[in-house]
């Protein structure tokens, strides 16, 4: 089973911002810390549906955060609700997969370590 197929598994089958079921076919890799920005390793990978990758670009999670809090004032929209749940659970210390690998160490960034506020 290669890594996004692993990836797609631990995620349930579903898109890491908004949550909802996508087919692995029509999912989209994504990097949750720009690796323009530095986002590298294993851990900062995750599968995301179109709209949301297409919707984060090459933000930062605060500054996707922001877009999705301003597109919220003039909408009742329930994915980005969705989007601003993980968005928030990330500022709040969750771990994009936990006990993901069990090296002790890795080559690039760990997600968890970078600060996103």
């Amino acid at each position: 089973m290669g890594t996004y197929n692993k990836i797609y598994k631990h995620q349930n089958e579903s898109c890491f911002y908004c949550n909802e079921k996508t087919d692995i076919d029509i999912m989209e890799k994504e990097h949750v810390f720009p690796r323009s920005k530095g986002g590298r390793g294993i851990k900062n990978k995750v599968l995301s549906c179109h709209y949301c990758n297409n919707l984060k670009g090459i933000l930062t999670i605060d500054e996707f955060k922001i877009l999705v809090e301003e597109l919220l004032v003039n909408s009742n929209d329930e994915k980005l609700s969705k989007i601003l749940i993980t968005l928030n659970e990330l500022n709040n210390g969750k771990e994009i997969r936990k006990d993901w690998h069990k090296k002790a160490s890795y080559k690039s960034n760990d997600i968890n370590k970078i600060p996103v506020k």
